[in-house]
């Protein structure tokens, strides 16, 4: 992850952890981190396919969040999607950007 990104994670962790310690530790909302890729073939031996690099991407984005102590592992949980959830079209190189990212939600249990 890059530093930006680092620090974009260490900014909203905050608030996140705010919200999830008003929800009593009994009610269903737990924190979803999806991450996503772009539809380009991996050119990397760290990963065998785009799924372990998004897999990867948002398990690093929780790793970060859990650094907070107010946000319990038990409420949180990811997902990887590879190329297999697009924004836009991977068309040209600026939205195979956009397609490179993470997704931070809440959902019900």
């Amino acid at each position: 992850m890059t530093a930006a990104g680092k620090k974009a994670v260490a900014e909203i962790s905050a608030s996140i952890a705010e919200l999830l310690a008003t929800v009593p530790e009994g009610k269903p909302l737990l924190l979803r981190v999806d991450g996503h890729t772009d539809n380009i073939p991996l050119k990397s031996s760290r990963w065998a396919s785009n799924w372990e690099l998004s897999s990867a991407r948002a398990n690093a984005v929780i790793r970060l969040l859990l650094e907070s102590p107010i946000i319990p592992p038990t409420r949180v949980l990811s997902a990887g999607f590879g190329e297999h959830s697009p924004m836009v079209a991977n068309s040209n190189k600026e939205n195979r950007a956009k397609n490179r990212r993470v997704e931070i939600s809440f959902v019900a249990r």
